[in-house]
């Protein structure tokens, strides 16, 4: 196994990079907005299903993670010069849960009908991760681990 510690590293490491890059990129070029919700494919007859005793009348999806379920939604958000703007995320949303009207969102100054759920903070701390498993990889290998 020591032998595949150098690809390991190389791998935590290009992770690195591109999580602290992701981080700069929406630091610098994106701005937060409030958006709200004008349509959602999670209706309220599907979120009460996933809330009933055992959850099992909604069929599973290969796009859901344990617990949460891929949503598909259409926003409204204005951007800082004040126009109404509409874009297409995807958010991931705990099953059962009443779907948020209000919600923060992140779009590019650059292009601002391009919106993303995701914050700078989300790939800071996967960057900061991703640094944390390449340190634990070189020291470990130090020792023969």
């Amino acid at each position: 196994m020591a032998h595949l510690l150098p690809l390991g590293i190389g791998v935590a490491t290009f992770a690195m990079l591109f999580f602290f890059w992701m981080a700069w990129s929406r630091f610098s070029g994106w701005r937060p907005a409030v958006a709200t919700l004008r349509w959602s494919d999670y209706g309220d007859q599907e979120q009460a299903d996933d809330r009933a005793p055992l959850g099992l009348s909604r069929h599973w999806s290969w796009s859901d993670s344990d617990g949460e379920r891929r949503t598909d939604m259409e926003v409204s958000y204005r951007d800082a010069a004040g126009i109404e703007r509409r874009a297409s995320i995807v958010r991931y949303i705990r099953r059962g849960s009443i779907v948020d009207q209000a919600f923060p969102i992140w779009y590019c100054k650059a292009d601002p009908g391009k919106a993303s759920p995701t914050s700078p903070l989300a790939f800071l701390f996967f960057g900061l991760m991703s640094g944390a498993a390449v340190y634990v990889m070189i020291h470990g290998g130090m020792r023969g681990l």
